[in-house]
């Protein structure tokens, strides 16, 4: 079994539809995830070759106090890349749904952003039940917003919805945070990294990503 293969499943199908789907300069590697890079404070870029935990995620936390939008993948899933045949929109069991971990790491995500004391002035999900899931575990409650929607294999209207997302974080008000939890395809299109499952990147209102992590409560 090939590298690619292994990673999704044994599938070299749902691999290949992946790269169809997600041609991005950021996925250079099938080794476990891809390798990602970390913004420190303006234009410099480092490869850290992982989904950033300890110092980065403390990092997320202190500059998410400034404001932005945070952008969190939704939680890990069952296994397959995206959705069976027949998805519909508010009919979960049409879609690929959190796993039991997923729902884990939906409870800490809500436990880190309570450790750290942020407060969001909203919580908006993309429409997919995987990502309203995850918002409802750590959050409570959200807002639908159909710009977060998967544009996964050309669904949706890509151009459309980076433009709404751009629109929003201009009229973000200074220091203000808001949650966005979307999908892959939606954060790398915004800011060409790639985001593990339950990742956090927080961008600011030009849409420049700032700090990324995941967001794991210490223990």
């Amino acid at each position: 079994m090939s590298s690619k293969e292994a990673v999704f499943g044994g599938s070299s199908l749902a691999s290949t539809l992946f790269l169809k789907a997600c041609p991005y300069r950021a996925i250079t590697s099938f080794h476990h995830r891809p390798p990602f890079f970390e913004i420190y404070g303006g234009d410099k870029y480092s490869d850290v070759g992982g989904p950033a935990v300890g110092p980065s995620a403390r990092r997320l936390a202190e500059l998410a106090r400034d404001g932005g939008a945070l952008l969190i993948r939704h939680a890990s899933t069952e296994a397959g890349v995206g959705d069976p045949p027949g998805l519909t929109l508010g009919q979960c069991h049409t879609q690929r749904n959190l796993s039991d971990a997923g729902r884990a790491e939906a409870r800490a995500l809500g436990q880190w952003f309570a450790q750290h004391g942020l407060q969001a002035r909203a919580v908006l999900s993309s429409q997919w039940c995987r990502c309203q899931d995850t918002a409802r575990i750590a959050f409570g409650s959200f807002e639908d917003w159909p710009a977060l929607n998967s544009t996964f294999a050309g669904q949706g209207q890509h151009d459309r919805q980076m433009l709404q997302l751009r629109e929003r974080l201009a009229r973000l008000p200074a220091g203000a945070l808001e949650v966005w939890v979307t999908h892959q395809v939606i954060m790398t299109g915004l800011t060409s990294a790639y985001p593990a499952m339950a990742e956090g990147f927080l961008v600011d209102r030009q849409g420049r990503l700032l700090a990324r992590g995941m967001m794991v409560p210490d223990a």
